[in-house]
């Protein structure tokens, strides 16, 4: 599976270059709490969950390329995880990610 969903976000980023700028940006956002708190949003399961907090390279990468691979955030739409903020009251993380959005990701619908 990490094959495949690296092959999609490889792709990803070849096509849009700046939402892998938005991607690194967002990773540098996440805390080890806010990574467990967005992971029981969005309902993971135990196990990825556990991967996801355990991983020894880079927990915060790890998350945003799930939510990646699951449609949670996409170059043009990061809906769900502003929604998932805004119900975890993740004030700031949710400014600023729109910031981050409105500079890097392809223009779109994002509210």
């Amino acid at each position: 599976m990490a094959s495949s969903s690296s092959n999609v976000n490889a792709s990803v980023d070849e096509y849009y270059p700046s939402f892998r700028k938005f991607k690194d940006g967002l990773a540098d956002l996440l805390s080890r709490v806010t990574i467990t708190k967005l992971v029981d949003f969005f309902q993971y399961p135990i196990s990825l969950k556990n991967e996801i907090i355990k991983d020894e390279n880079d927990p915060r990468l790890r998350m945003v390329e799930n939510m990646e691979v699951r449609g949670q955030i996409k170059p043009h739409e990061i809906s769900a995880l502003l929604n998932a903020c805004n119900e975890l009251n993740l004030h700031r993380e949710t400014s600023s990610v729109k910031r981050l959005f409105e500079e890097y990701g392809v223009k779109g619908e994002f509210y």
